[in-house]
């Protein structure tokens, strides 16, 4: 089943735009190497291939959705809750923009159920809650954000796999 590898590419595309391996490609450079598969993903999935750059952009546009301040389970804000509330918030609406070009596309010519690619995103606050519970000492996924970006990738591909495979 090539879902789970998937999801774990994802979750690896995702660590990678928030600071992984240390590659000479600057933030955009990073945030490309996170939205230009996602975008090839849904088109792939689709058969769709005007959809990869028109995702690609949504969710390039998703990430200057602030984040920061939610990603540290409450160490600023004063309380986890409060952070994955917003952490949850802005990755539901980071997915809801990659929604915009697929529903377009696909309004009139059949349907796709878009609604996996808001609703598992917006547990990337419970996901950054469990990532600073877990010790990992894992080079570039090691507890709390590195961790918690990984996991908001695998919810984020996840979601798409649920909504266009």
């Amino acid at each position: 089943m090539i879902t789970a590898p998937l999801v774990l590419l994802g979750g690896l595309l995702y660590r990678q735009r928030g600071g992984g391996i240390d590659l000479p490609i600057g933030t955009q450079g990073a945030r490309a190497v996170w939205c230009v598969p996602t975008g090839i993903l849904v088109a792939a999935l689709t058969g769709n291939w005007w959809l990869a750059p028109a995702v690609a952009a949504m969710a390039f546009l998703g990430l200057m959705i602030p984040h920061g301040a939610f990603q540290d389970d409450g160490s600023c804000a004063g309380d986890w809750v409060t952070d994955a509330i917003g952490m949850s918030g802005v990755c539901a609406g980071r997915g809801a923009l990659m929604t915009v070009p697929i529903s377009a596309l696909h309004w009139g010519w059949g349907t796709v159920d878009v609604l996996p690619m808001i609703l598992l995103p917006a547990l990337a606050g419970l996901a950054y809650h469990i990532a600073w519970k877990i010790p990992s000492t894992i080079p570039h996924l090691e507890r709390g954000c590195a961790l918690g970006e990984f996991m908001t990738g695998c919810l984020i591909w996840g979601g798409i796999l649920l909504a266009v495979a």
